[in-house]
């Protein structure tokens, strides 16, 4: 089923889409009125490495060297991880990634550049409805919202409350452990495990 017929077919859920619509007017007009001119980059995803983190290739017509793609991590967005220990979904969420962007032209709207030359940024698809990526995934449920304390943090919330009250995607688990728990949880393991116990000294007869 296609984005369009799932939210035209629950007409009576508890967030209406009609609320949706408006919040998200409502914060992209503040998003216009409040913020810098933002930095746009066009070109194509040049590879998807997980569900919300992406090589980008900044050409439309032409392929890319390896030394002119860069990352980019999908702001305002969290997917199920992929290692050190695949997570539930988290295959499933990179494969719906690189169908929804493959050869399409893309738009990136940088929030911010790493020291590394990673970009953190909102990803657009050309000619998608949605064209906001990050907020489709997260209606998709292929994504926790990561979007707090920011002018967009109630368009990407209730997105994600679109997915989760319809048990999509990831919410298909009863109780879904969030991406930043999960890497807590095997770096505590990681840790543990290259530790070695302390052994009693062996005695000397």
């Amino acid at each position: 089923m296609s984005f369009t017929k799932r939210i035209n077919s629950h007409r009576s859920a508890k967030v209406p889409d009609l609320a949706i619509a408006l919040a998200i007017g409502v914060t992209l007009f503040a998003t216009c009125l409040l913020s810098e001119e933002p930095e746009l980059i066009n070109g194509r995803v040049a590879e998807v490495r997980d569900g919300d983190t992406i090589s980008f290739c900044p050409k439309i017509d032409e392929e890319c060297k390896s030394s002119e793609q860069f990352e980019v991590d999908l702001w305002g967005i969290d997917a199920p991880e992929m290692q050190p220990l695949k997570q539930f979904h988290a295959e499933k969420a990179k494969d719906y990634l690189e169908s929804v962007v493959k050869s399409k032209v893309v738009i990136l709207e940088v929030k911010e550049t790493e020291d590394s030359g990673k970009k953190i940024a909102k990803l657009f698809v050309v000619g998608a409805d949605p064209s906001n990526l990050n907020v489709h995934l997260l209606m998709e449920g292929h994504a926790w919202s990561t979007a707090k304390g920011d002018l967009d943090a109630l368009e990407y919330d209730l997105a994600q409350d679109y997915a989760k009250e319809r048990k999509l995607g990831l919410w298909r688990e009863v109780e879904p452990v969030a991406p930043w728990d999960w890497r807590k949880q095997h770096e505590e393991e990681s840790s543990e495990a290259e530790t070695p116990e302390e052994s009693e000294p062996a005695s000397v007869n």
